[in-house]
């Protein structure tokens, strides 16, 4: 079995929503690449959290209440391949 086979295998757990398997990898190796996107521009998995982090503050802080169902909708798709086995 290959190295990047034998990761993704530690990171997968059918129990858990994608957003918390990015977490997991985060903790586990945060200065690793998590995100390459198109003009080959990287982003670390402790900068994807730190972003995610600000964007649901931001959320919180202007538009979603507590107990409030949300729900994101993309409107221009951003070419971003996913390295969650690097």
């Amino acid at each position: 079995m290959s190295q990047n086979a034998r990761r993704a295998m530690e990171y997968k757990d059918p129990g858990l929503p994608v957003h918390k398997l990015i977490e997991k990898a985060a903790n586990a190796q945060p200065e690793k690449v998590a995100l390459v996107y198109e003009d080959g521009t990287q982003m670390t998995y402790k900068e994807l959290i730190e972003k995610s982090k600000a964007a649901v503050l931001l959320l919180r802080e202007k538009w979603v209440n507590k107990g409030d169902t949300t729900f994101l909708i993309i409107v221009q798709q951003t070419r971003v391949r996913n390295r969650l086995t690097r």
